[in-house]
């Protein structure tokens, strides 16, 4: 199916869409001249900004994944609880840099890592009460790093 795609989009492309004509007009006295014209070509790219955003996204995501567990593993949590945490940085690293919302990225960031971890607050303090503060505090500190991170890096231009 991708190759067929990749096809189309080059016979496409062949059809006539390779020069692009910008026009740059100066305005001069309320008279409008023609500068300069200019001839670019469209390039044929795979992935682009959007590929870009997606990767810096889900590589974010795991190195906060990593240092979510490392304690977790200092303190011999199960291997489930390790996962969980794990994946749920992952695809946080996704949520924070794909929702819009009108906030500075460690803003963002804080507030969607605390609001998408009430489940997991509420499952851990069923057992263990004092477990949720570090969860609160990992949440806080990461939510905010890859949401800042995130604004810098995972822009669409």
């Amino acid at each position: 199916m991708f190759g067929i795609v990749i096809v189309i989009k080059i016979l496409l492309l062949n059809l006539g869409a390779f020069l692009l004509t910008v026009i740059h007009i100066k305005n001069d006295k309320s008279v409008m001249n023609i500068v300069k014209v200019e001839e670019k070509s469209i390039s044929i790219t795979f992935g682009g900004d959007r590929m870009k955003k997606l990767l810096v996204s889900l590589t974010l995501g795991i190195i906060a994944g990593i240092l979510d567990v490392i304690p977790m593993l200092i303190q011999r949590l199960d291997w489930y609880s390790n996962a969980s945490a794990f994946f749920q940085w992952v695809f946080l690293g996704l949520v924070i840099n794909y929702i819009d919302i009108r906030l500075t990225g460690w803003l963002k960031g804080f507030i969607i890592a605390e609001a998408l971890s009430i489940p997991v607050m509420i499952l851990v303090s069923k057992s263990e009460l004092f477990s949720v503060i570090p969860i609160i505090i990992m949440c806080a500190l990461l939510g905010s790093l890859v949401g800042a991170l995130g604004q810098k890096y995972a822009r669409i231009s």
